[in-house]
């Protein structure tokens, strides 16, 4: 249906969901921390065959990049005004 591995923690249409990706991020961190952790090296390897999102903030940052990218490819800048009808994430984005 989404197409995409991006599930935010507080996903209300499917919470369970929501809680089972957040614990395979967490497992991933444990593991990464050399701390112990249920997350395998097969599992880690199934979920980026999927195209698994592990850092959920740095996917959002780099989806928000490219709007910025596609806003100076039309207008030659990244001044995006802060009341930027078109895109107000964007613009909220800019303004932090």
């Amino acid at each position: 249906v989404h197409k995409h591995c991006l599930v935010p923690c507080d996903y209300l249409v499917e919470p369970s969901l929501a809680r089972w990706v957040k614990k395979q991020r967490q497992q991933y961190k444990l593991r990464l921390q050399g701390k112990f952790s249920n997350m395998t090296q097969t599992r880690i390897k199934m979920l980026d065959n999927i195209g698994f999102i592990w850092d959920s903030r740095e996917a959002r940052w780099q989806e928000i990049f490219e709007e910025l990218i596609e806003y100076k490819q039309k207008n030659g800048d990244c001044i995006v005004p802060s009341n930027y009808s078109s895109n107000t994430r964007l613009a909220s984005w800019v303004k932090q």
